[in-house]
């Protein structure tokens, strides 16, 4: 793809998910510098993670765009779920901001909060959501194979890329989890249009067609709370993780050649 040459891309997971989830993605960028953001590397010790914050995330997200900037405002984000409310609150600093040229945000977490998620996560998997509140253990919200499939992807989704996903799935912070509830990008917007448009940033949001835990419409929402130049596409048959199952669409959508 020659319009991601030069370009740098740094990726940032939904929650639940490692940042080698878009390596799939990255195989078809392969003209430009793609980095993935790391929130548990292999230092960090397993029961240490639940205590990660926000705070956390965004320093991790900050230092690698500060590790990998040059002289050129060449850097795209990409977010998504949890990576996309992450990028919303990132760029809520001029300082962030003004290294950022691009940003496209697939399937992201709502500007307005996770409730749609908690709503439908606790009217189809009442069990284990008891269970992931009670104990304060994200891990048990989920639970097999079905509910991967279910949350993630759809019916037809190959049984190979659901099973992947599932063996990839970790503990993750319950702080970041409420985090996404009640510490809202929407709270910071005039900051974050702000710097969006001083510093001129593309914003691009997806959405899958067939996404179960953030709608279309939600998405609509977002995008147009963010810029009112944002582009909002949506990918025909898409689950949540859009990126597993459609990666050479959300590459294309990544340096612009996507015609949808």
């Amino acid at each position: 793809m020659k319009e991601s040459e030069g370009k740098i891309q740094i990726a940032s997971a939904g929650y639940w998910h490692k940042g080698e989830t878009f390596k799939k993605v990255s195989k078809f960028l392969t003209s430009s510098l793609f980095f993935s953001v790391d929130y548990n590397n292999t230092k960090t010790k397993r029961e240490d993670r639940k205590w990660h914050s926000l705070f956390w995330c965004l320093c991790c997200l900050g230092g690698l765009v500060e590790a990998v900037k040059n002289s050129e405002k060449n850097i795209t984000l990409i977010g998504h779920s949890f990576g996309g409310f992450l990028i919303q609150h990132f760029l809520r600093d001029p300082e962030n901001a003004q290294k950022i040229q691009k940003v496209i945000l697939l399937a992201p977490v709502s500007c307005f909060g996770a409730w749609e998620v908690v709503k439908k996560f606790a009217q189809n998997f009442p069990w284990q959501f008891c269970k992931f509140s009670a104990t304060l253990n994200p891990y048990h919200g989920i639970a097999n194979m079905e509910m991967v499939r279910k949350i993630f992807f759809t019916p037809e989704t190959d049984e190979q890329i659901v099973q992947d996903c599932f063996n990839s799935l970790q503990n993750d912070s319950f702080r970041i989890f409420l985090s996404m509830l009640f510490d809202l990008p929407i709270f910071y917007m005039k900051e974050i249009r702000e710097n969006i448009k001083r510093y001129n940033i593309e914003i691009v949001v997806v959405a899958g067609e067939k996404d179960f835990l953030i709608s279309p419409e939600s998405a609509r929402k977002t995008a147009q709370a963010l810029s009112e130049n944002a582009k909002l596409i949506v990918l025909p048959d898409a689950p949540h993780n859009l990126h597993l199952t459609h990666p050479e669409k959300v590459a294309k959508i990544i340096v612009g050649e996507y015609e949808g």
